[in-house]
């Protein structure tokens, strides 16, 4: 997450509070990268479905 962060495509808010609370979210540098994981998640879900590992 930390690597996300100084990568500027997650901003994450550290709440003072107990227990701690942290809320995260994309930044618009981050939603940009949501249709490649959307290509890896079809793919993996592809790979799934093949059953084994070849």
């Amino acid at each position: 997450m930390r690597a996300l962060e100084e990568a500027w495509l997650v901003l994450c808010t550290v709440f003072p509070e107990v227990p701690p609370r942290v809320e995260c979210r994309l930044t618009d540098d981050g939603l940009r990268l949501l249709p490649v994981v959307e290509v890896m998640r079809k793919f993996c879900l592809w790979l799934k479905s093949r059953g084994g590992s070849e």
